[in-house]
Protein backbone atom coordinates (compact mmCIF):
# COMPACT_ATOMS: atom_id res chain seq x y z
CA UNK A 1 0.00 0.00 0.00
CA UNK A 2 1.69 3.11 -1.44
CA UNK A 3 -0.54 6.58 -0.60
CA UNK A 4 -3.67 4.60 -0.09
CA UNK A 5 -3.31 2.81 -3.02
CA UNK A 6 -2.03 -0.28 -3.87
CA UNK A 7 0.93 -0.78 -6.66
CA UNK A 8 2.63 -4.28 -7.13
CA UNK A 9 6.41 -4.66 -6.78
CA UNK A 10 6.78 -7.92 -8.31
CA UNK A 11 5.80 -8.70 -11.66
CA UNK A 12 6.50 -10.52 -14.59
CA UNK A 13 8.46 -8.49 -17.20
CA UNK A 14 5.47 -9.35 -19.62
CA UNK A 15 3.01 -7.70 -17.21
CA UNK A 16 5.69 -4.44 -16.63
CA UNK A 17 5.75 -4.57 -20.10
CA UNK A 18 2.29 -4.18 -20.00
CA UNK A 19 1.60 -2.13 -17.22
CA UNK A 20 3.72 0.39 -18.69
CA UNK A 21 2.24 0.57 -22.21
CA UNK A 22 -0.80 1.98 -20.13
CA UNK A 23 0.99 5.02 -19.73
CA UNK A 24 1.41 5.57 -23.55
CA UNK A 25 -1.81 5.70 -25.17
CA UNK A 26 0.08 6.30 -28.51
CA UNK A 27 2.99 3.36 -27.68
CA UNK A 28 6.20 3.56 -27.25
CA UNK A 29 9.49 2.86 -29.19
CA UNK A 30 11.12 -0.19 -27.07
CA UNK A 31 14.07 1.59 -25.54
CA UNK A 32 11.71 4.25 -23.77
CA UNK A 33 9.29 1.43 -22.85
CA UNK A 34 11.84 -0.42 -21.30
CA UNK A 35 13.27 2.36 -19.75
CA UNK A 36 10.06 3.69 -18.24
CA UNK A 37 8.86 -0.03 -17.05
CA UNK A 38 12.67 -0.19 -15.63
CA UNK A 39 11.90 3.30 -13.61
CA UNK A 40 8.62 2.08 -12.28
CA UNK A 41 10.44 -0.47 -10.15
CA UNK A 42 7.50 -2.98 -10.38
CA UNK A 43 9.65 -5.79 -11.68
CA UNK A 44 10.71 -9.23 -9.68
CA UNK A 45 13.92 -9.02 -12.09
CA UNK A 46 15.75 -5.63 -14.38
CA UNK A 47 14.71 -4.66 -17.74
CA UNK A 48 17.34 -4.63 -20.29
CA UNK A 49 17.80 -1.72 -21.89
CA UNK A 50 20.60 -2.25 -24.55
CA UNK A 51 18.82 -4.66 -26.49
CA UNK A 52 14.75 -5.79 -26.90
CA UNK A 53 13.42 -7.18 -23.99
CA UNK A 54 12.18 -10.96 -24.92
CA UNK A 55 9.00 -10.17 -22.52
CA UNK A 56 8.19 -8.19 -25.44
CA UNK A 57 7.89 -10.73 -27.86
CA UNK A 58 6.19 -12.60 -25.04
CA UNK A 59 3.52 -9.74 -24.64
CA UNK A 60 2.54 -9.74 -28.32
CA UNK A 61 1.67 -13.44 -28.47
CA UNK A 62 -0.33 -13.33 -25.13
CA UNK A 63 -1.86 -10.98 -27.21
CA UNK A 64 -1.54 -8.16 -23.99
CA UNK A 65 0.15 -5.70 -26.69
CA UNK A 66 0.88 -5.62 -30.34
CA UNK A 67 3.53 -3.91 -32.60
CA UNK A 68 2.42 -1.09 -34.03
CA UNK A 69 5.51 -0.41 -36.06
CA UNK A 70 8.90 -0.59 -36.57
CA UNK A 71 10.20 -1.16 -32.82
CA UNK A 72 7.10 0.68 -31.35
CA UNK A 73 4.16 -1.26 -29.29
CA UNK A 74 1.09 -0.22 -27.72
CA UNK A 75 -1.34 -1.29 -25.05
CA UNK A 76 -4.38 -3.90 -26.71
CA UNK A 77 -6.71 -2.18 -24.88
CA UNK A 78 -5.44 1.08 -27.21
CA UNK A 79 -6.57 -0.99 -30.12
CA UNK A 80 -9.01 0.90 -32.01
CA UNK A 81 -11.27 -1.73 -34.28
CA UNK A 82 -14.39 -0.61 -36.91
CA UNK A 83 -17.02 -2.92 -38.31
Amino acid sequence: LINENVQPLKLPKVEVIANTLLDFPNGAAWQLLQQKAEEKGISANEMLLERPEPGIANGCDRELIYQSGRGFYRHLCYLHISD
